[in-house]
């Protein structure tokens, strides 16, 4: 027979907790002396410690032993803690094992049985060996999950797959609309004179820039065969701004004429690369105007302006003639002078690139 450690009360070899208290009965627990009477074995109750004897008192009517029967009391103050108390666990008495099992029941943890007790519930009964567990108890709260839709594994692919049909019709579109250009621009060259002239003009200036830029090319004297003025001063006609002789100059009145132009004619189609300029009145360079701002105007009907410099000597400048049989020099303003209101260019020489 064991007796329970906790409260006396005996049990059964096969009883693995105490039917009273619940207390777990440990196997080598031996029974009482008087196992055979008729009253259950009592534990002596512990003693209770007291303080220190007190020494005896003597009075009038003589010597008095001290009460030993209240404690002494305590010598220091006890700090209590004012924090939350946890309330007490109460033991849970568990059923005795069914009958037929072999195998004892398994021991609840403290806090399982903690938890049981504090909600006034009866423990579950334990476990047979080769039962299958019982499944967790529904949760109270549900948390709620905002799942996005799986993509299929082919989707990113036929994504791709429009991408690359798409990149090919835009490519295929691009290449129709140059092609119509093209093809349209062929047409107009062929049919269009004016602007296959144009296509000429522009890949000739576009040649001839590249030349000049890398030094490629010969400048070649080119002759005018004859030369006009809307107006000129007696002595000084046109054709003298273009039969390089010195001293000979063309000069107008900018009073009767305050923009005069020279017409420059050629014998054949030609191209104009470089103007080279002399102006003035030769020797008598200071007494008359020079040209300053002028208007280079071409027989294809294009034009360009320059800016000439107030020196005596020629200076060239670069012009863009392509294929042009004259070409029409209009004075804009002049460098002026106190001692005449004639302005005068001394000589006009042409150059193409040979």
């Amino acid at each position: 027979m064991i007796v329970c450690k906790n409260c006396g009360t005996r049990g059964r070899e096969q009883d693995s907790f105490c039917a009273s208290c619940g207390n777990f009965l440990d196997g080598d627990t031996e029974a009482s002396p008087d196992e055979g009477s008729a009253e259950p074995y009592r534990p002596e109750p512990p003693r209770r410690e007291r303080g220190p004897a007190r020494p005896a008192q003597e009075t009038a009517e003589g010597w008095v032993a001290p009460d030993v029967s209240s404690p002494a009391a305590p010598t220091a103050p006890v700090a209590i803690s004012r924090g939350p108390v946890a309330p007490p666990v109460r033991p849970v008495a568990l059923p005795p094992p069914r009958h037929g099992t072999s195998a004892p029941p398994e021991p609840m943890p403290p806090s399982e049985a903690g938890a049981h007790a504090h909600a006034n519930m009866p423990a579950p009964p334990p476990r047979q060996a080769g039962a299958p567990r019982p499944p967790p108890p529904l949760r109270a709260a549900v948390s709620w999950r905002v799942q996005q839709a799986p993509v299929p594994a082919h989707g990113s692919a036929a994504m791709a797959a429009e991408g690359r049909d798409a990149g090919r019709w835009a490519r295929a579109v691009v290449v129709a609309v140059i092609g119509a250009v093209v093809a349209g621009s062929l047409l107009s060259y062929a049919a269009v004179p004016a602007f296959r002239t144009r296509v000429n003009h522009q890949v000739t200036l576009t040649t001839k820039g590249v030349e000049r830029t890398l030094g490629i090319g010969t400048p070649v004297s080119v002759r005018p065969s004859l030369a006009e003025a809307s107006s000129s001063v007696a002595g000084h006609p046109p054709f003298y701004a273009i039969n390089l002789i010195t001293d000979q100059y063309w000069a107008a009145d900018v009073r009767s004429d305050p923009q005069p132009q020279i017409e420059i004619f050629f014998a054949s189609a030609t191209d104009l690369d470089y103007l080279l300029v002399t102006t003035g009145a030769g020797r008598d360079y200071a007494n008359l105007a020079r040209p300053r701002n002028v208007q280079v105007s071409y027989s294809d009907g294009t034009s360009e302006q320059l800016t000439l410099k107030d020196e005596p000597q020629a200076t060239s400048y670069d012009i863009h003639g392509v294929q042009v049989r004259s070409v029409t020099i209009r004075i804009l303003s002049v460098y002026p002078s106190a001692q005449s209101s004639q302005v005068a260019i001394d000589e006009l020489e042409f150059f193409r690139l040979g």
